[in-house]
């Protein structure tokens, strides 16, 4: 087991990320939960005959009832198990060193009042540029994906300050408010739907940050970590959208340019500037959501700030005595709410991931995300219900030792990106509330 170190998780989750952009999110669900002795050699060999002849089961979506995920078999038989609870809980993932920053203000009428700032801090690592000299000046070139969440027509304004404590980009997470200096103005900007920003950087800030880096002492680093607390773009409460800063590399696509800070240097009154780059040694964002609208029914889900414990309804007793071949849990978005809204958009996740713990962790956002999924899901697009094989679960319960394990669902793993949505609840009609289907062999 990892110790709850922060700067462990993110490494680990920022790995995840990668693997995420190259299509190999997660390795197959872990065989290492295999199935106890005393579990029938009669359902094993069924099980593994079952997943040679229906290898699509639990893969492939189905209808709404569910009933296309079950082959039209004569020695096929299934059963719909549901919940005796599910519970949504609050918890907050995090917000630094991610590929992408979230910035903006936005009233959301689904989801709530949300603003992000946007946290950065220069390198001070010496490479082609050797000290920053009184006459040079300094921008910053901000990159941003085309993903809006909000009105894209809307004009936003931002403003750049210093800020105002110290912080640390693997310890930031969602809903952490991060003090800003207010006192100085080191830049300002509007946008609309721009995908680079250059801000001019006050000189006053300028000096400040060549102090650091022209620094010749022995411990400069550790100084400038320790009193160096960066820029705050900080978005003005008349916005209506926030915005998405490419703020680390993306495997997809390695050549597409980061968010950077950039040093010119005068060289001669008949030449252009020298041009420099500084890369970022830390980012986040300090985003807060508040104002939440009551929902009166369903789950509302984002990959931000909450996760799932579903407890299933799984008689041992019952089921013990079958030869189970497959489970697939089915989940269903409800859109209904977002598509009144037209003009507002929003990114809908296309993942769900479950991982299986007999207890709920007290960082459960931590173990998430230090541990690899037991079981996901990748929809198409255009899909709203999630098909997700969790057979190894069922198979554990129902013939193993696990009697108790809870399964905990996310969507989509943090990438700096508000994935927000609703699913259908334990109300819905049968068709469309949360449910197992489990498929046995007569």
């Amino acid at each position: 087991m990892y110790r709850k170190n922060l700067q462990i998780t993110t490494e680990r989750l920022q790995e995840m990320i990668n693997k995420l952009n190259a299509f190999q999110l997660f390795p197959e669900p872990k065989i290492n939960k295999i199935l106890s002795n005393k579990g029938s050699r009669l359902m094993i060999a069924a099980f593994l005959l079952l997943t040679i002849t229906f290898p699509f089961m639990g893969c492939e979506s189905g209808g709404s009832l569910g009933t296309d995920i079950i082959p039209n078999d004569d020695g096929i038989d299934s059963q719909t198990v549901g919940f005796n609870e599910i519970n949504n809980f609050n918890e907050n993932t995090f917000s630094g060193r991610l590929s992408n920053t979230s910035v903006g203000y936005v009233d959301d009428p689904l989801y709530g009042t949300i603003e992000s700032v946007a946290l950065i801090k220069p390198v001070i690592i010496r490479g082609d540029l050797e000290s920053i000299q009184d006459d040079d000046n300094m921008q910053l070139r901000l990159e941003f994906r085309d993903e809006i969440f909000g009105d894209r027509s809307a004009t936003s304004e931002f403003k750049i300050y210093e800020v105002g404590e110290l912080w640390r980009g693997n310890q930031l997470r969602y809903n952490m408010d991060i003090d800003v200096d207010r006192s100085v103005e080191v830049g300002e900007f509007q946008m609309q739907d721009e995908q680079v920003v250059t801000v001019d950087l006050s000189e006053e800030w300028t000096r400040k940050f060549a102090d650091f880096y022209n620094s010749e002492a022995a411990d400069r680093d550790s100084i400038y970590r320790n009193n160096f607390p960066g820029l705050a773009i900080v978005p003005s409460e008349t916005n209506q959208s926030l915005r998405f800063l490419r703020t680390g590399s993306d495997p997809d696509d390695p050549e597409l340019e980061i968010t950077r800070f950039i040093v010119n240097s005068p060289v001669d009154e008949n030449d252009d500037d020298e041009v420099t780059d500084l890369g970022l040694r830390d980012w986040g964002a300090s985003f807060l959501r508040t104002d939440i609208p009551d929902q009166n029914s369903g789950f509302t889900l984002h990959n931000t700030e909450s996760i799932l414990e579903l407890i299933p309804d799984l008689s041992a007793d019952q089921l013990s005595s079958r030869n189970i071949s497959n489970a697939t849990l089915v989940l269903t978005k409800n859109n209904n709410a977002e598509q009144l809204q037209p003009d507002f958009e929003r990114i809908s996740p296309d993942i769900v991931q479950l991982h299986v713990f007999e207890e709920k962790p007290s960082d459960i956002m931590a173990e998430v995300f230090i541990e690899d999924p037991d079981f996901f899901r990748i929809n198409e697009d255009d899909e709203d219900v999630f098909l997700v094989d969790i057979t190894q679960y069922v198979l554990n319960r129902v013939y193993g030792e696990n009697f108790d394990d809870k399964l905990f669902l996310t969507t989509q793993i943090p990438n700096g990106l508000l994935y927000s949505t609703q699913f259908y609840d334990l109300n819905a009609s049968e068709e469309l509330r949360p449910r197992i289907v489990i498929t046995f062999i007569k």
